[in-house]
Order: C-alpha cells, then sequence, then structure tokens
C-alpha cells in the first residue's frame, strides 16, 4: 500500500524510491541496503554497490567515492571523469576535487 492505494512490489518501490540503483538489478530493496540518497543518489542492494566504471571489480566494502551521485572506487573517481558530471571542470581542477570520500555504511531494516 501507498497512500493508501494498492501496489504490485515493483511499482511500490518506484514510488518509494528504494528500487536498486545499481542499472544490472533495479529489483527491490528491502532489508540491508546501502544508501547514497543523501547524495542525490539511489539505494542499493550490499551486493550490487560497486563502482560506476564498467568492468572494475574493485571492492566498495569500507571506502567509496560520490561523484553526480554515482558510487566510485578511489581508482576510476580520481582518474576517469563521469561522462555525464554535472559539476562543472574549474580550470585544471581534476575529479578527484570534485569526487566526495565516504565511508560505506549497510543500514539493516
Amino acid at each position: 500500500m501507498w497512500d493508501g492505494r494498492p501496489y504490485c512490489a515493483v511499482h511500490y518501490h518506484k514510488l518509494n524510491n528504494s528500487l536498486c540503483a545499481n542499472p544490472a538489478c533495479g529489483g527491490p530493496v528491502e532489508g540491508a541496503c546501502v544508501s547514497l540518497v543523501d547524495e542525490g543518489g539511489g539505494r542499493f542492494h550490499p551486493e550490487h554497490f560497486a563502482c560506476s566504471r564498467a568492468g572494475c571489480t574493485i571492492d566498495l566494502g569500507e571506502m567509496h567515492w560520490v561523484l553526480n551521485g554515482l558510487p566510485w572506487c578511489e581508482r576510476h573517481a580520481v582518474t576517469s571523469p563521469a561522462p555525464t558530471a554535472r559539476i562543472p571542470r574549474k580550470g585544471s581542477e581534476d575529479v578527484s576535487a570534485r569526487a566526495r570520500k565516504r565511508m560505506t555504511i549497510v543500514t539493516r531494516r
């Protein structure tokens, strides 16, 4: 139920902004999750919380970087600018100056 109306699980979670933000998943997040909602991003199943660089297998278990609401490993946050960066470059400023380092916290509901 959402706002007094019945919804299937997928549409309920879409309205509640609780679908996994990993494009490879997109399924409902129930229980434990990693949230970048306060960073302009979404929620992730802990096992789907990964660097936004395609093919990267670096574990984001303890620390991650956030750039444009997306999670990045340190290596790719520093060396690879996001192609759709909303934060403009200033002079020779690199991505590491625009990305924010964060501790990965898995919340349990």
